[in-house]
């Protein structure tokens, strides 16, 4: 249930699929989980952030992206798990809570899990808010104060680092609250993956230049006019794919060479996955018949909702 981000080449983008994993809105929003990190149900993060090499993207977001979101599958909106934790930390009525209002919303998001070992689940996206302005009755200016002391005292405060200040030195009803990395929404997913190999072989003559010659995966290739240069063992050519086409990426220019390289890394349509990672290199040369064998190897893998097992709203 998320909105794709397009991120070109060896960034992942995750496709939408019938198991599609959620958002789950914490009860209590917590500070300091990072995308990426290694998660055990029913305690949290077990790692400080993601291992070396899996980059985690990092987007601002409006309130109604997140709100949009989940209202697909039916879900809470954002304002209204806020004013419940208010309501419930302060020890009001939540129609006390006139107005509430996140502000600076920060989506991150792990975009490789090929990096990733099995076998684990992981803190797959958060969404952190860095402000909340929470607009309370006038009733409550006289006892306000002593409301937000005892809030803090509990820890409850200063679990989530949150701050109050009144948004100006005249108003006792309106207060900004802010916090360092107050997470409030999450995904914890496990995934599955496997890995597929096929060598093809390729024409680099002039008959066959130009032309475009099949491969796996729903790839051609095409090798440029004069781009051989067989003592150096590599030849230009052209990748295409009209799975691809959709995103502006379905062609790519590379240099056939013994040494790996991504031609794509992102969703493939038709593909039932969450996500593909296409790479090829030139498994042997044939100076005699002017050719190659070029390997394509591609990793897929299928995102599992594993579930937070945190107390989350419902």
């Amino acid at each position: 249930m998320m909105k794709r981000v397009v991120v070109r080449l060896a960034i992942l983008v995750l496709l939408a699929s019938g198991c599609r994993p959620e958002y789950e809105f914490l009860k209590m929003p917590r500070a300091g989980l990072k995308a990426g990190s290694r998660w055990k149900k029913g305690i949290g993060v077990t790692t400080d952030g993601p291992p070396p090499g899996v980059t985690v993207t990092m987007k601002s977001r409006g309130l109604d992206w997140l709100n949009e979101e989940t209202k697909k599958k039916g879900g809470a909106r954002l304002e209204s798990v806020l004013a419940g934790f208010f309501a419930a930390g302060l020890e009001i009525d939540s129609e006390k809570i006139k107005s509430i209002q996140a502000e600076g919303l920060t989506h991150q998001q792990v975009v490789n899990p090929e990096k990733l070992a099995k076998g684990y689940d992981y803190l797959w996206e958060t969404v952190s808010a860095a402000k909340v302005k929470l607009k309370l009755d006038r009733s409550l200016a006289a006892s306000i104060r002593g409301r937000i002391d005892r809030f803090k005292a509990k820890g409850l405060a200063r679990k989530v680092s949150l701050e109050f200040k009144p948004a100006s030195l005249e108003s006792k009803s309106s207060y900004e609250v802010t916090g360092k990395d107050l997470v409030v929404a999450i995904k914890v997913v496990g995934f599955d993956m496997k890995t597929e190999s096929q060598t093809v072989t390729v024409f680099l003559g002039r008959d066959w230049q130009d032309r475009d010659q099949d491969g796996p995966f729903g790839y051609s290739i095409a090798v440029k006019s004069g781009g051989v240069d067989l003592p150096a063992r590599k030849a230009k050519a052209i990748f295409r794919n009209p799975r691809f086409a959709g995103s502006g990426t379905g062609s790519w220019e590379r240099t056939l060479t013994t040494r790996g390289a991504t031609i794509h890394a992102g969703p493939v349509v038709g593909v039932r996955c969450d996500g593909a990672a296409d790479r090829f290199h030139v498994a042997g040369w044939d100076t005699r018949d002017l050719s190659c064998q070029v390997t394509f190897t591609r990793t897929t893998w299928t995102l599992k909702k594993a579930g937070s097992g945190l107390e989350t709203v419902k």
